[in-house]
């Protein structure tokens, strides 16, 4: 029998930064506009709420590019979706 695991464009709104210091979540919503990204003009916060340390430099560019791209997806979400082989 084969399983695969399907996940339409919706189901993957939210995406998590984790510190890799004081192993705090941040959760950002990919439909939303979040207040405190604004007030930096950037979808993912520069820096850990936690702790304060400064986010790898790639994580702000490589998510805006992911949200952008979720976006465009998401005008053909009833076409398009993930799919991935199960692991047993």
């Amino acid at each position: 029998m084969h399983k695969e695991i399907v996940i339409s464009i919706p189901d993957i709104r939210y995406v998590a930064i984790e510190c890799p210091h004081c192993r705090t979540k941040v959760i950002l919503d990919m439909q939303e506009q979040v207040g405190l990204a604004q007030q930096y003009e950037s979808f993912a916060p520069r820096k850990c709420p936690g702790c304060e340390a400064i986010y790898d430099s790639a994580i702000q560019p490589s998510l805006q590019k992911l949200r952008d791209a979720w976006r465009l997806l998401m005008k053909i979400s009833d076409s398009v979706t993930f799919r991935s082989d199960t692991t047993d």
